[in-house]
């Protein structure tokens, strides 16, 4: 849904500082609700919408008083700068974690799969392919994927499922549990290197907020 802007006129067109868009009025900026905020400039035109009835707003009605669209930019402006960082973040992680594992040709998906599998309350019986897809958080697709690169390395194994004998599980091999042993000493050098600015506490706090943050995607 495009963000809905200025106030509403009974009968009329959508307005922001007293100028008409629908006429070629060019106004310096329009608040806005929801998650993007719209600058109008230039010969810019902004989508015209009413308000949902659902958040109490009828014609006649100014969508934000003045204190809480300044309120609600710079919530927004945090909001859009925290997802940035993590956004880049995400990509540094990936970027750098492929270096670390250059000795041994791995991607960051598959150091995460062998990391989701060497876990003792797994490693003897496996995973399904369903239990790492919730617990890495990836589609079925991009697990696949990953798997069978895994497998052509003979780092995983399919085996049957001893109570179901329809179901395959995943496990490592003893080449898998080898390759996961070497590669402990740059992913603690990778670790490291990326946290050497944070004490032990932060170190927690972060992984806390991360946990919360993460809870909070699966409810959108």
């Amino acid at each position: 849904m495009p963000p809905i802007c200025g106030t509403a006129r009974s009968g009329g067109p959508w307005e922001s500082n007293g100028r008409d868009w629908r006429k070629g009025g060019r106004p310096k900026f329009a608040t806005c609700l929801y998650v993007n905020v719209l600058i109008v400039t230039g010969n810019g035109r902004p989508s015209f919408r009413r308000p949902p009835t659902a958040l109490g707003m009828t014609r006649g009605s100014t969508i934000m008083s003045r204190n809480d669209s300044v309120a609600g930019r710079v919530q927004f402006d945090i909001a859009n700068r925290l997802f940035l960082r993590l956004y880049q973040c995400s990509n540094l992680m990936h970027k750098m974690g492929v270096r670390f594992m250059g000795d041994f040709g791995a991607t960051t998906q598959q150091w995460a799969v062998l990391g989701a599998l060497a876990r003792p309350i797994v490693h003897e019986k496996g995973m399904s392919v369903k239990e790492l897809i919730e617990f890495l958080m990836l589609s079925r697709q991009n697990l696949t994927a990953v798997l069978d690169r895994l497998e052509t390395k003979h780092w995983i194994e399919r085996i049957k499922d001893p109570e179901d004998g329809r179901s395959r599980l995943i496990r490592l091999t003893e080449e898998g549990n080898r390759t996961w042993e070497a590669m402990q000493e740059p992913i603690e050098a990778f670790y490291s290197g990326s946290l050497v600015n944070f004490s032990e506490a932060e170190e927690v706090q972060l992984y806390q907020l991360l946990d919360r943050l993460r809870n909070g995607l699966t409810e959108v």
